[in-house]
C-alpha cells in the first residue's frame, strides 16, 4: 500500500521549496531520495523513482521476470494477465519510446491504458496545477492494485511530489534531468542478453552525461551489478554530475572521466551514446557548445567485434549521433533495445501491480499463457 512521506523526505522537501536553499545538486539529490523505500526484493504496490531503489537482487528478480515476458511476446504476444488493472500515461513532456511502449506493454498484458498528454484539451489551460491533474486522475483509478501511473516531467521534483500525494504506485518515466530509472533497466536487461554476464566488462557513455538522465540510472544499475569499469567520455562541459559521482563513489565503482573516444573504444564492450538535450540549454548555452563526433566506421575499427552499441534515442537528425553506416552494423543493438523496452515495462508493471508470471504456479501460469 502506498505511504505517507518519511520525515527524512518531508524535511527535504520543505528544504527545497525555500528559495535560495543553497543547497548542492549532490544533496538536493540526496534529500529526495531519502525517504524512498528500497524495494528489497518485493515491487508490490511500491514506487519506483530512481535507481537507488533497486538493489543488484532486485535486478535479478526483474530479470526473471523479463524472460518469461519475452516469450510471451515473442509467443502469444498478449496475455490476461492484468485484466482489471489500469496503466496511466501522464506524460508533461514529449515521448515517442517511453510513452507508446509503456501503452504497448500495458495492452499486452490485458490491462486498460488511460493516457493524459499536457497538450491543451485538459483543466491545465485553465489555470490547474499538474500535481492536482494527476491527483484527480488517481481518484478514478480504484483498487489498491487497480492501476499505477507513468508519469514523465520536466521538473525532477515533480515525481517524488506525486508519488506523495496518490494512492497508487508511481513509476518515474523520466523527471527533468534527474533519472530514468525504467530505461536503465531496459539497457540492463539487453546488455544481459547481448553479453551474458556484467562481470569483467567496461562500458562506455559518450555524449551529453550533464543533462542525459538515462546514464545516470544505467550507470547506477550497472555499477550495482558488477561491471568492471565504466568510461564517461564528454567534454567538460557535459560531463557526469556531481550527484551521479557521489551515488557511484558509494557503490564503489571504477570509472574514468575523459573527452578521448578514441583511447577508450578498444576496451568498450558497450558503447553508451547519448544525443545533446538541447532542450535543457538556453540558446546562448546551445550556441556556445563543443561538438562531439558521430560515432563512425573508422572508429569502430579499433572496436571489439562483440561491441554492443546501445543508444536511448531519439537520435536528433539535426546532429547525428551514428554515421548512416553504422546503423548496418550488427553491434548496432539499438532497436533490441527499443523492443526491450516493451518488455522490461512488462515486466514491471506486472511486478508492481503484484501479479508477476514469476509468482505463479506452473497450472496458473499455464492457464493464463493458454487462454
Amino acid at each position: 500500500m502506498h505511504t505517507a512521506m518519511t520525515p527524512a523526505l518531508a524535511e527535504g522537501a520543505v528544504l527545497l521549496n525555500q528559495p535560495n536553499s543553497g543547497l548542492s545538486l549532490a544533496d538536493e539529490a540526496a534529500l529526495l531520495d531519502a525517504g524512498l523505500p528500497p524495494i528489497n526484493g518485493d515491487f508490490t504496490g511500491k514506487d519506483l523513482l530512481v535507481a537507488g531503489q533497486l538493489s543488484a537482487a532486485d535486478l535479478e528478480i526483474f530479470f526473471g521476470e523479463t524472460d518469461l515476458m519475452d516469450h510471451v511476446e515473442s509467443d502469444q504476444g498478449k496475455v490476461r494477465l492484468l485484466g482489471n488493472r489500469v496503466v496511466l500515461n501522464e506524460f508533461f513532456e514529449p515521448s515517442t519510446r517511453t510513452d507508446y511502449s509503456s501503452r504497448f506493454a500495458a495492452i499486452a498484458l490485458g490491462a486498460d491504458v488511460v493516457v493524459f498528454n499536457a497538450d491543451g484539451s485538459t483543466s491545465l489551460k485553465k489555470g490547474e496545477t499538474d500535481l492536482d491533474t494527476v491527483v484527480t486522475m488517481d481518484q478514478y483509478i480504484g483498487g489498491e492494485l487497480g492501476g499505477l501511473h507513468v508519469i514523465r516531467h520536466p521538473d525532477r521534483r515533480f515525481v517524488y511530489e506525486a508519488a506523495d500525494a496518490v494512492e497508487h504506485p508511481v513509476i518515474n518515466a523520466g523527471n527533468g534531468a534527474g533519472e530514468h530509472v525504467t530505461q536503465g533497466m531496459l539497457d540492463v536487461v539487453t546488455i544481459r542478453r547481448r553479453l551474458g554476464e556484467f562481470a569483467g566488462k567496461t562500458v562506455v557513455f559518450y555524449g551529453d552525461m550533464l543533462k542525459g538522465r538515462t546514464s545516470h540510472s544505467t550507470a547506477e544499475l550497472l555499477a550495482k551489478l558488477g561491471v568492471d569499469k565504466m568510461f564517461f567520455v564528454a567534454p567538460n562541459a557535459f560531463q557526469m554530475p556531481e550527484e551521479v559521482l557521489a551515488k557511484l563513489d558509494r557503490l564503489g565503482a571504477a570509472y574514468e572521466m575523459t573527452d578521448d573516444i578514441e583511447g577508450v573504444i578498444a576496451d568498450a564492450d558497450v558503447l553508451y551514446r547519448m544525443r545533446l538535450q538541447l532542450e535543457r540549454f538556453s540558446e546562448e548555452e546551445r550556441r556556445a557548445m563543443p561538438r562531439m563526433g558521430m560515432v563512425s566506421p573508422e572508429l569502430l575499427e579499433h572496436a571489439k567485434e562483440t561491441l554492443v552499441m546501445l543508444h536511448p534515442f531519439p537520435e536528433d537528425s539535426r546532429i547525428p549521433d551514428f554515421h548512416p553506416a553504422v546503423r548496418k552494423d550488427p553491434r548496432f543493438a539499438v532497436w533490441e533495445q527499443t523492443r526491450q523496452g516493451k518488455i522490461a515495462r512488462m515486466a514491471l508493471f506486472a511486478l508492481t501491480l503484484g501479479r508477476p508470471l514469476s509468482g505463479l504456479s506452473d497450472l496458473q501460469r499455464e492457464r493464463i499463457l493458454s487462454a
